[in-house]
């Protein structure tokens, strides 16, 4: 059993270690499947007060041929969500890009089939990616099919890519050509921001010397136009200055897990989750290591007598040595073969439930397989080495005579070895248990609070843009189905994609950045929004673009009081404060926001409707009057279910891996606790012969294991908060520590050790003592 025992926490142990592994390997590997992918870097922008962007002006491109130290070049620009159409079918496609062919020039994706040497040869030209023609035509030999995307000309397929190992921000769906020249404009190409600029550098050039070309690049083409040369301002000035045009650069290999600017092409890592996967990783690999050693320097401790009568027989110390070694290595690589089997089982699992979030295999990277062949010999070694030199250096002599085997070798040294051994396991275990239960409490708090809005019983029309003149017909058809309370266009919703902003000069040295809501009439009325002064826009309010209002985020920064009536940056005058909604992210605060008016331009149609009552059948039967093309519609509450998704997943997977770390040290335990209730036999005879019952038995035997257990969560609870704190700094909203959940993770923690070793305690105090003392 202790064999058995030995190998199936071990295996846990690795398949763990191995999964997390591979996940945080795949995280840490993006773009670094480019050929010389540390020599490629993205420009970035600080356009005046907005500050640093992912996009650069398109006149950026124009000039990079001044800087020699550039090989390379590409732009690139972004469409998400649009919907390709074929026969009479709409079908979703997440991302599509539009580049030329320098873009090949960059990135080497691998094209399985097409023009290999110029795919982007001109408009219409598309290269697609072999899922995506999978999913359209069933096959990925599309070359010369055509498809067209809504609203935009015909395409034709010049290209298939096939699907790569290694990710990156600039996977793509759809790869075609640019449907509008950028031309460059002296006067005015600087003052807007738009697409993706990546370059690469010759061999040997450094991103210092790059933002330095940069800079002067600045100061030649950007300076004197955006902002007139005068005695008052030198270049120097303005480079610093909140208000300056400013080129960086960010290595493309940093882009996925340290880059949180405005306009990111696609969602980052998360470098934190990252953190404290990394933590569990080596936490239950930790326990499973300990495991092993502790039930191997049990068993080996049984195994004194065999070692006596070895030697009595001619084996040497070395021969000694060297089979406990062997012993040791081989369970350990039997531990590891079974693991690696299990980790790719959890990964087809893993992928089933979260969807593709890990692409690599451990049987396809030789590296890896390299690293756990080094950790099989090093666990093996250290697992093997107090019985390998310490029981082999047993003296023969006392231990035939029939001295104690106590007397002969210092158990205690053993039984100290292996109760420091428990401890350390379930402090671990404890302080998962613990950042387990909180990171939960985090969870419910963000799904229970206020978001400042109606999110129930509100559709969402994402391509509303479709019904082009038709909008205001539109919405008045649906206000008389019953049940339909509101409607209302706009450019944005809460909880969605879009990242518009407006900027708003104060003065020479101060603007605000707001998030920009372009709206109608009935928008508070429809995301029940509300007012803390002043009014919405109505028929008598909306007859200047310069009337806005702002939330009280925007009202604190900019320090005014009582807003309304104000006028800001010399043209925009509030007439209302609106309370603060979360719009965003649910980890950020709620920052400033500016609401302007515009009837119909949203794209967007929020209809706020008794769902019992208003079948969606009826509003897409309204919709098919209007236009053939599908309706794109979700209910509000999704676009915040989407973070909580995310988070949850999170939440679940340490979860998980908590209980994988639980159940390995209850192995272990369980071991454990057999091993020591076979050496204490004589000692429970002798207490049941002077009266002891079996309540006592049983309390005797746990005591011991749960005063390791009790201490180790003691140890646990420091370390807990420093890891628990800096989980939370994340979140601007967060709970507090609170003692409950660490009374709790501390019950939880005895009564796991307590059902652990139950069933041996019960089995001691159960025995005949005529059974246990016969031979005594």
């Amino acid at each position: 059993m202790m064999s058995f025992l030995n190998i199936a926490g071990l295996s846990l142990g690795i398949a763990s270690f191995l999964v997390i592994s591979l996940y945080v390997f795949q995280e840490n590997t993006f773009e670094k499947g480019f050929e010389n992918s540390e020599r490629i870097y993205r420009l970035e922008e600080h356009f005046l007060s907005m500050g640093q962007v992912a996009v650069t002006s398109p006149n950026l491109q124009f000039k990079l041929n001044e800087i020699p130290e550039i090989e390379a070049a590409t732009r690139v620009h972004l469409n998400v969500s649009e919907t390709v159409l074929l026969d009479g079918r709409g079908i979703k496609v997440n991302r599509t890009l539009r580049a030329k062919n320098d873009f090949f020039e960059l990135f080497d994706y691998k094209l399985l089939m097409g023009n290999q040497a110029s795919p982007l040869n001109g408009p219409g030209a598309a290269v697609i990616s072999e899922a995506l023609a999978e999913t359209i035509f069933g096959r990925k030999n599309v070359i010369g099919q055509s498809l067209k995307l809504k609203g935009k000309d015909e395409l034709i397929i010049s290209a298939v890519a096939s699907t790569p190992l290694i990710k990156s921000h600039l996977d793509f769906d759809l790869l075609v050509y640019p449907e509008n020249e950028e031309v460059f404009s002296a006067e005015s190409g600087w003052y807007g921001i738009a697409g993706y600029t990546y370059v690469r550098l010759a061999p040997n050039v450094s991103m210092a010397t790059l933002n330095t070309k940069l800079n002067e690049l600045a100061k030649t083409h950007v300076f004197p136009v955006v902002f007139k040369p005068s005695p008052d301002m030198s270049f120097e000035d303005w480079i610093v200055n909140e208000n300056r045009i400013q080129f960086m650069t960010k290595p493309i290999e940093d882009i996925y897990l340290h880059s949180n600017l405005s306009f990111e092409m696609s969602a980052g890592g998360d470098p934190q989750m990252l953190t404290t996967l990394s933590i569990i990783a080596v936490f239950i690999l930790t326990i499973a290591i300990i495991n092993f050693m502790n039930l191997t320097t049990a068993r080996s401790s049984s195994r004194t007598k065999e070692i006596g009568v070895r030697k009595v027989l001619g084996s040497k110390r070395e021969g000694l040595v060297l089979q406990f070694l062997a012993e040791s290595l081989l369970i350990t690589l039997l531990s590891a073969l079974i693991g690696a089997g299990l980790s790719e089982v959890m990964i087809y699992d893993i992928n089933a439930y979260f969807g593709s979030v890990i692409g690599l295999s451990l049987f396809s990277n030789t590296t890896l397989l390299a690293y756990i062949g080094l950790g099989v010999l090093l666990v093996g070694l250290v697992a093997g080495l107090y019985p390998a030199f310490y029981l082999s250096s047993v003296k023969v002599v006392p231990l035939l005579k029939g001295m104690r085997l106590s007397k002969v070798l210092n158990l205690n040294v053993a039984k100290l070895l292996r109760n420091g051994l428990v401890i350390t396991q379930f402090t671990l275990s404890s302080g998962m248990i613990i950042a387990t239960l909180f990171i939960y409490s985090q969870l419910v708090h963000l799904k229970n609070k206020d978001l400042g809005f109606a999110e129930n019983q509100v559709l969402i029309i994402s391509n509303a843009q479709d019904l082009k003149d038709g909008k205001q017909a539109f919405k008045n058809e649906l206000l008389k189905i019953p049940g339909v309370k509101s409607a209302s266009y706009s450019k944005r919703v809460p909880g969605g994609n879009f990242d518009d902003v407006h900027s708003i000069m104060l003065d020479a040295n101060n603007t605000v950045v707001f998030a920009a809501f372009t709206v109608d009439e009935d928008y508070k009325t429809t995301l029940g929004l509300k007012m803390k002064e002043g009014e919405w826009f109505r028929d008598e309010l909306v007859t200047s673009d310069s009337l806005v209002l702002i939330n009280n985020a925007a009202a604190q920064l900019l320090g005014l009081e009582h807003p309304v009536g104000e006028v800001i940056g010399n043209y925009y005058q509030i007439i209302g404060v609106v309370e603060d909604f979360h719009y965003g992210s649910l980890r950020n605060e709620i920052g400033p926001a500016l609401f302007s008016y515009s009837a119909t331009e949203g794209g967007q149609l929020a209809i706020q409707l008794d769902v019992n009552k208003v079948p969606t059948e009826a509003i897409a039967n309204i919709w098919s009057r209007f236009t053939a093309v599908p309706l794109e519609s979700k209910m509000l509450e999704q676009n915040f279910d989407a973070q909580f998704q995310k988070e949850t997943q999170s939440a679940n997977s340490v979860l998980a891996f908590t209980l994988l770390a639980i159940l390995i040290s209850c192995i272990g335990l369980f071991g454990l606790a057999a091993f020591t209730a076979d050496q204490r036999l004589h000692e429970f005879g002798i207490r049941k012969v002077l009266g002891a019952s079996v309540s006592d038995i049983v309390g005797i035997f746990s005591f011991d294991f749960l005063k390791l257990v009790g201490i180790a969560f003691l140890i646990s609870i420091p370390l807990a908060i420093l890891g628990v704190n800096a989980w939370l700094q994340s979140f601007a909203d967060r709970i507090s520590l609170s003692a409950g959940a660490f009374i709790l993770a501390g019950i939880l923690a005895l009564m796991i050790a307590f059902s652990t070793i139950f069933f041996q305690s019960l089995k001691a105090g159960r025995l005949n003592p005529v059974d246990t003392l016969r031979n005594e």
